[in-house]
């Protein structure tokens, strides 16, 4: 309707020229405005609509395509590289939300243009309908080419900004140690190098579009000679008579602005096909099979089929209610791998823990410690055996529910960039008070108190304004706040001193009295007060009881390990010493 309305426009005018009343000016001016006013609502309509469904388009993919990967499983990203997950987010998305509705908007307004420009000249000259076949031949014989090579070269130009993307983030997260070795000019130059090789597909695209315009150019003036010569044989076969001559002037005119129409048409509708790549791209993450159907389909559990043939959704009717209550943990024969090829890490473990004990996990490195860790929270595939809480099979459970039960400190500290309290609290569900207390009981009370906005101050960017030992205890508080039955800590203490060490400890005997602690242990002092010890070995358990009877056995694992790590403290306080001693 915007390109008849517009049209119309160009019809009124000629009309106009061509009257013998044409001094009525109010009259044919009126007519004239009203079609440019009608053509103008037409337009802005046109436009507005093709924007805000194009708009809720690109919203919904991206929604989706960012629930696929919150819910997608450990798998996922272990084999695909962060680079390739941002330029979906960054690229590909900016090319839905930007550049696809603008392209298609104006291909749809060339794409118009050139066609009514084609049946205008055909009503005033219908023999052009002859010279049509030959110059639509050319043009789609131009445009397959062209959109075949510019295809292509976005499809290297999007995978070749992957391995920038990835080698930028990964400079600036290892800014330090590239400074410290001295690397600087390595990493610039590879950086350089890695946009040379995009800029140089971009050089190609360019060359294509040059290409292009001269084959169109070609078209164009095709058209434009096609147009005034059946004018001309139209008027001298009588087709045409003296009062429609006006009309040969609207379609010559038409004709000669329709090289540029008939470019960008061409140009839009290449970028467009090309810019269905980010569409692809973005649709095969939104199809990533979730993790807690990933790990169904490596469970072997019965109770799903039922729920799958009734129709009932597995997350609310597998919530089994008033779960945990002890915290007791069984490993029955447990086996399991972190995908499919690759070889177990842990093999027929056999191991129960009793509510409320206090177990450390120790070994040699790849023994298998975070391993089982990653068995307790359903992150990798199980190759045999069950892991029971208080009597239920995990696999029993919806992600939801068992991770929601258990409570982890992270070896690094996990911080957002917020206040303290949104730190501690993130979905607000418990009390001021409840918060205060969480933070005494990692004596970080007094601190946070002290602050000009106390409990609203920010901790900055993963937590930049704390120290690593005051991050920790956060973590550590946050973990105490939830109250759950089974608490985590995978080397939470590793990184940071023995006093913070000590104080995380001490938490852990007050505030936990009453759950079960897994502790993945890098210091061996810190679980020789825990109920028992589990010593693991290339995914084995090599012993489990408590650590006095396995001291007490000189040949045990453990007592070697006590013994290696207490060489390693002692031969770094000689080397300590050695280093500080005068030079004379």
């Amino acid at each position: 309707f915007s390109q008849a309305a517009r049209n119309g426009n160009d019809w009124w005018l000629t009309r106009w020229a061509s009257a013998t009343d044409g001094h009525r000016v109010s009259f044919y001016l009126g007519i004239y405005a009203a079609w440019n006013l009608a053509a103008s609502l037409l337009f802005l309509a046109r436009d507005v609509s093709l924007m805000l469904v194009e708009l809720a388009a690109a919203t919904a993919l991206h929604n989706s395509m960012l629930a696929s990967i919150m819910s997608a499983p450990m798998k996922f990203f272990d084999q695909t590289p962060i680079g390739r997950v941002l330029n979906r987010f960054s690229n590909d998305q900016d090319a839905l939300d930007l550049t696809l509705p603008r392209t298609l908007n104006q291909l749809y307004a060339c794409a118009l243009r050139v066609l009514g420009t084609i049946m205008v000249i055909c009503t005033v000259s219908p023999t052009f309908l002859i010279a049509t076949v030959p110059i639509s031949y050319l043009y789609w014989r131009t445009k397959d080419l062209y959109s075949k090579t510019q295809r292509e070269l976005k499809r290297i130009e999007s995978t070749a900004k992957s391995p920038l993307y990835s080698h930028f983030g990964e400079t600036i997260a290892g800014a330090s140690c590239v400074r410290a070795s001295g690397a600087e000019d390595r990493f610039v130059e590879d950086n350089c190098n890695k946009i040379d090789r995009v800029n140089g597909i971009f050089a190609l695209s360019n060359h294509c579009n040059r290409w292009l315009a001269l084959r169109l150019e070609l078209c164009g003036n095709l058209i434009v000679t096609g147009a005034a010569l059946t004018g001309v044989i139209s008027r001298r076969l009588g087709w045409l008579t003296e009062a429609r001559a006006t009309l040969v002037g609207l379609s010559l005119t038409l004709a000669l602005a329709v090289t540029n129409s008939l470019g960008w048409m061409v140009r839009m509708s290449t970028e467009a096909e090309t810019q269905m790549n980010s569409v692809e791209r973005v649709a095969e993450y939104v199809s990533i099979q979730s993790e807690e159907a990933w790990l169904r389909s490596h469970y072997n559990v019965s109770i799903f089929e039922p729920l799958a043939a009734s129709g009932q959704s597995n997350t609310t009717a597998l919530k089994v209610p008033d779960w945990p209550k002890g915290g007791e943990v069984v490993f029955e024969g447990y086996s399991m791998a972190y995908r499919e090829g690759l070889p177990l890490v842990i093999r027929d473990l056999n191991v129960t823990i009793n509510p409320g004990e206090k177990v450390g996990v120790c070994g040699r490195t790849g023994a298998g410690k975070s391993s089982v860790l990653m068995g307790l929270y359903r992150m990798s595939e199980v190759r045999g055996g069950r892991i029971l809480m208080d009597g239920v099979d995990i696999a029993d459970v919806p992600l939801e529910q068992l991770r929601g039960a258990l409570a982890i400190v992270p070896q690094e500290p996990m911080l957002f960039q917020g206040s303290i309290a949104y730190n501690l609290d993130p979905f607000d569900e418990y009390t001021q008070q409840q918060k205060w207390e969480a933070l005494a009981s990692v004596q970080l009370d007094e601190y946070v108190k002290h602050l000009p906005e106390g409990m609203k101050s920010s901790v900055g960017e993963q937590g930049s304004s704390l120290s690593v030992g005051q991050r920790q205890l956060l973590c550590m508080a946050r973990a105490l706040l939830r109250g759950a039955k089974v608490l985590v800590l995978d080397e939470a203490t590793a990184a940071v001193d023995h006093e913070t060490d000590a104080m995380i400890q001490a938490a852990v005997r007050k505030a936990c009295q009453s759950c079960t602690v897994i502790t993945i242990a890098h210091r061996l002092n810190t679980i020789m007060d825990y109920d028992k010890v589990l010593v693991m070995g290339e995914g084995k358990k090599l012993e489990y009881d408590s650590p006095p009877n396995l001291l007490a056995n000189k040949e045990s694992v453990f007592s070697e390990l006590v013994r290696s790590s207490r060489i390693a403290r002692v031969n770094s306080a000689s080397s300590l010493a050695e280093d500080s001693q005068p030079v004379t």
